[in-house]
């Protein structure tokens, strides 16, 4: 896990599967992510191959929690098999989804200024 800035863009890179020995960690750091400073927040999932219900779980809380901080939350770097779980949950319906991590952030930098 790794937490970075880019501009006014706050980004946490989780690189593991998420699991049952992992989650509370998941969920530990997608709140650090939402405590930072920043309204632009990119959870990056590049090289997840496997979330469980309990991380789509907290991927939800997270973005409703973060329109209540007004926060904008997207996910990014979604891997094939990880896109293939979000299609049957039908997680782009309420959440922002995007392949590449330059994608999310391009998004993010049009949105307008608050």
């Amino acid at each position: 896990m790794v937490i970075t800035k880019l501009d006014d863009i706050r980004i946490l890179w989780w690189n593991k599967d998420v699991t049952l020995r992992n989650i509370d960690d998941f969920r530990l750091a997608v709140w650090k992510l939402l405590d930072s400073d920043e309204a632009s927040l990119v959870l990056e999932l590049r090289e997840v191959m496997y979330v469980n219900s309990a991380a789509l779980g907290v991927m939800a809380d997270a973005v409703q929690q973060g329109r209540r901080l007004q926060k904008q939350v997207v996910i990014a770097g979604i891997e094939p098999t990880v896109q293939e779980i979000f299609d049957i949950v039908k997680f782009g319906i309420f959440i922002k989804l995007f392949k590449q991590r330059n994608d999310a952030v391009a998004f993010m930098q049009a949105l307008p200024v608050k």
